[in-house]
């Protein structure tokens, strides 16, 4: 029975025009051969069974790089359609009527192709199976709860659930946050690795003060983040974190997979995804919001370095407010290749 796809009110004339062609495709070309198209699967079927098949699926596959649908993780130079993270996702909508259907599309799977090109242009999930079959099994997500790395960890759940979800409780995190980062333990069902400032809260207190974030916060941050996580790095070959360039002026250069001189590869496999695309995600897939969220946090770190956002100001604004400081430090300490 073929689909009957209308467009849809609120999105993009772009979004509903890959849809209906996307659908257009599936109902004429493929569903009316599916039998067809799989039989030549079967390991006893005759050469003619073969050929028909693979006549089918080039006619198919013709059509779709006309419709100009083919490759939509792939930008264009490498013969792909470059479709967005939304584009994309519509498309798989009305994909997955059809088993087979991605296939025709030109949809990659995670383990196969190009892996360079898979690791900088493919979605985050295969990106993320990449990361896993490469360096397995010394791999980790640090994840501080914000919404970014929930949805990696989400992610993770389901492509490679032995990766350990690495938290650096400084000691200084809102309630909330805890709160949230066990419900979202509790949910996933998450292997999480708890690391502590490198000196105790006691010792910390007397020969700092516990208003150091006030006066310098860039030793507050490197004693209760910065060198904890450089302590566990080592014997890590890749680290897998949910930065986006669109969040600060400081990340608008960040790579899908960085490189370091001692052998670690930094992973940023929404580097390219905005707010937008991390909310939109969350909601598919019925996963809960921070609950400081709604308050006007929306970059959240320690309590005393944190404040709501005002209306017009970036994402990581609320962050060191009033200071010259826009990064704790996790992802500087380290020099590329």
């Amino acid at each position: 029975m073929p689909m009957n796809v209308q467009p849809i009110a609120g999105v993009s004339d772009r979004i509903n025009q890959i849809r209906l062609l996307t659908a257009e495709i599936v109902n004429e070309e493929i569903l009316p051969h599916e039998n067809a198209l799989w039989a030549a699967r079967s390991e006893d079927a005759p050469e003619s069974t073969r050929r028909r098949a693979k006549e089918l699926r080039d006619g198919i596959r013709a059509k779709v790089k006309q419709a100009g649908l083919w490759a939509p993780h792939l930008p264009e130079e490498y013969g792909g359609c470059g479709l967005s993270f939304l584009e994309h996702a519509y498309m798989n909508e009305v994909l997955a009527y059809s088993l087979g259907a991605a296939a025709l599309f030109g949809v990659v799977a995670p383990n196969s192709g190009n892996q360079k090109i898979l690791a900088k242009y493919g979605t985050p999930e295969q990106i993320l199976a990449w990361t896993w079959k490469e360096f397995r099994p010394k791999v980790i997500l640090t994840c501080s709860f914000q919404h970014d790395g929930v949805v990696l960890a989400h992610m993770l759940r389901e492509i490679a659930p032995e990766v350990p979800v690495v938290f650096i409780n400084t000691g200084f995190h809102f309630p909330e946050t805890l709160a949230y980062r066990d419900e979202i333990v509790r949910r996933f069902g998450l292997t999480l690795v708890e690391l502590q400032p490198i000196m105790p809260r006691t010792e910390f207190a007397e020969r700092h003060g516990l208003d150091l974030y006030a006066r310098n916060p860039d030793l507050c941050c490197h004693i209760n983040k910065v060198e904890p996580l450089k302590r566990y790095l080592p014997g890590v070959r890749a680290w897998i974190n949910g930065r986006r360039r669109d969040q600060a002026s400081t990340r608008q250069a960040i790579r899908i997979v960085e490189a370091y001189p001692d052998g670690l590869c930094k992973i940023n496999p929404i580097a390219s995804w905005t707010s937008r695309e991390t909310f939109y995600y969350m909601e598919r897939h019925g996963i809960p919001t921070h609950p400081l969220f709604d308050q006007g946090y929306t970059s959240i770190g320690c309590a005393p370095c944190t404040r709501p956002v005002l209306l017009g100001e970036d994402e990581r604004a609320g962050r060191w407010a009033g200071q010259a400081k826009t990064e704790c430090g996790l992802h500087t300490f380290l020099d590329t290749k």
